[in-house]
């Protein structure tokens, strides 16, 4: 029988650019489809909180997978569903796109568009959860 190490982590933006150059490497975007639409992480796809489950289900647990949100909160969450499924390397970007966006100086940004996101407005959550 294999063991495995698992890595579940918190990572900077940086550390988040230098996982970039890997492949496979899945990105995940927890953020509402209209945001998702207006600027995102290069390579990064829209993940709802009603698809989570079939993606777990469906994705190989051997390959890295980096997660991020509005803030870097609700993408904690989404993270360790990742982990509770068994999936060996899961990345958390500390800060989410907000701070992608503030380190990258939006030079990365799909559309190249930055959008402004507060916790009042309800955005650190899933558009599900709203």
């Amino acid at each position: 029988m294999t063991i495995h190490n698992r890595i579940h982590q918190r990572i900077t933006v940086k550390k988040a650019r230098e996982l970039m150059n890997r492949d496979p490497l899945h990105i995940y975007d927890l953020r509402d489809e209209e945001s998702f639409a207006r600027g995102h992480i290069p390579g990064a796809v829209c993940l709802s909180w009603r698809d989570l489950e079939r993606v777990v289900l469906g994705s190989s647990k051997m390959e890295p997978v980096l997660i991020y949100c509005y803030h870097g909160n609700a993408s904690q969450t989404g993270a360790q569903t990742f982990h509770d499924f068994g999936f060996l390397e899961i990345y958390d970007l500390i800060g989410g796109y907000q701070r992608w966006l503030q380190e990258t100086q939006g030079s990365e940004v799909k559309n190249n568009t930055s959008t402004e996101h507060s916790k009042e407005s309800g955005h650190d959550r899933p558009a599900s959860n709203r």
